[in-house]
């Protein structure tokens, strides 16, 4: 896909997963808890809370 790690976005549930993603320069979105999700750019509960043109702007 030739994509930078700037123009991507990980989804994870787990801590070890964020920490992964903004080692890397990835935008991160938590999926839990926010208390549990140290470093994600933004933390929702579930999927339904993002729409796609939304995440096109990030």
């Amino acid at each position: 896909m030739d994509l930078q790690p700037n123009e991507v976005i990980g989804f994870e549930d787990a801590q070890a997963g964020i920490d992964g993603i903004k080692g890397c320069g990835m935008y991160a979105i938590g999926i839990g808890e926010a208390e549990q999700l140290k470093g994600a750019d933004r933390v929702i509960t579930d999927l339904t809370e993002i729409a796609i043109e939304e995440l096109l702007q990030i």
